[in-house]
């Protein structure tokens, strides 16, 4: 099973949904969807994560973030 814990991510370095909808190009809601596991995340978006979290922690993956 696929857990998303991009949420927890976001939160925990101080992110707002808005920001990474923005970060990412997508309107909120739809960066909500994918969130959620409603929509699935592209390779491409989850790069773009990655990339904004590693500055945080440079030890974050792509699984660590969006699977577990």
């Amino acid at each position: 099973m696929i857990i998303i814990a991009v949420d927890r991510y976001r939160r925990f370095y101080g992110y707002t949904q808005k920001q990474f909808a923005e970060l990412i190009n997508k309107e909120r809601q739809t960066y909500i969807l994918k969130e959620q596991g409603k929509v699935k995340f592209s390779p491409d978006e989850m790069r773009i994560i990655r990339d904004e979290l590693k500055k945080h922690d440079n030890s974050l993956t792509i699984d660590t973030i969006c699977f577990n």
